[in-house]
């Protein structure tokens, strides 16, 4: 790459990045709830503040999702992809969704408004 393009693409990178951090949600802890959602339905909510182990049967097989500490993570899930698990660790902050295509389920962040 000639040196022009490369300060063209650090400038589009640069802008990027500071745009995402100006329009990133901002998610206070108490108000943030987990959805988890089968085939685009809700059928679950879940408090990030209180830790537990949830179990789901989907498409596919189990679908677990560990909550501990205001993080969530996909955990012992019954899929040949194992991408969900692969994900790691989420929380208020990361605005990062958990989808596990084979089972049909996703797992987001959405925040209640009292």
């Amino acid at each position: 790459m000639k040196k022009k393009e490369i300060i063209i693409v650090l400038v589009i990178s640069l802008c990027a990045v500071g745009l995402y951090m100006f329009l990133k949600p901002n998610v206070e802890q108490e108000s943030a709830k987990i959805i988890v959602t089968y085939n685009d339905k809700a059928i679950d909510v879940i408090d990030p503040n209180v830790d537990g182990i949830y179990e789901y049967k989907g498409n596919y097989g189990i679908f677990h999702v560990e909550v501990k500490d205001g993080r969530w993570h996909a955990v012992d899930v019954e899929c040949p992809t194992q991408e969900c698990v692969h994900v790691g660790w989420v929380g208020v902050d990361d605005y990062l969704p958990i989808i596990c295509l084979p089972n049909g389920f996703a797992v987001v962040l959405e925040e209640i408004n009292s």
